[in-house]
């Protein structure tokens, strides 16, 4: 807006042939320190937006980084799930086997009992 009405003001200076070449000037001047501070805010605005832009920048690097890490945690710890699975799976079958090796070891007791309960009875009948 400051550019438009200095660039208004400097064209108004220049039509105005009747004015003195003083003032004209002195218009021309006005306009150019009107349209030197307009840069000059721009300028300013400019550097305000591209700090901010790097800030915007720097924030998602630092969120990249964080992502990355947080991705690196989950794979180390689907790693340690399926290993955690694999051991699961394993213990698993092991149980399975003590508790088949226990019921044969009962069946192998409970025959071994009956033995001794035939052999106690041969042993207290008389012999004739």
């Amino acid at each position: 807006a400051t550019a438009r009405k200095a660039e208004t003001v400097a064209r108004s200076a220049i039509v105005q042939e009747d004015s003195p070449r003083g003032t004209a000037l002195d218009t021309v001047e006005t306009a150019l320190a009107s349209a030197l501070a307009a840069k000059a805010m721009l300028t300013s605005k400019v550097d305000e937006l591209t700090t901010t832009q790097m800030d915007h920048l720097t924030e998602l690097d630092v969120s990249k980084q964080e992502l990355a890490a947080t991705l690196h945690r989950c794979t180390d710890l689907s790693m340690q799930c399926e290993s955690l699975k694999d051991s699961l799976s394993d213990t698993r079958e092991e149980i399975t086997i003590a508790e088949k090796a226990r019921a044969a070891l009962q069946q192998q007791v409970q025959c071994l009992e009956t033995k001794l309960t035939e052999l106690a009875r041969t042993e207290s009948t008389p012999t004739t």
